[in-house]
């Protein structure tokens, strides 16, 4: 990605997490939401760690 952004940058991650889980593709729905996951909390980002967590819960 292009950006320095943190927070940007785990948006896009819980964007593509979110597309992967509606195709029914886990694997790739875990692995998007991990990285998301990793940038919120590298950013600081509590509220936007706990909504992935949610998010994640549902990705089985």
């Amino acid at each position: 990605m292009q950006t320095d952004d943190l927070v940007n940058h785990a948006c896009a991650y819980r964007a593509l997490a979110e597309v992967m889980l509606a195709k029914r593709d886990i694997k790739r729905a875990k692995l998007y939401a991990q990285k998301a996951l990793a940038y919120f909390e590298k950013a600081g980002d509590g509220v936007g760690a706990t909504e992935l967590k949610g998010l994640m819960a549902q990705i089985k």
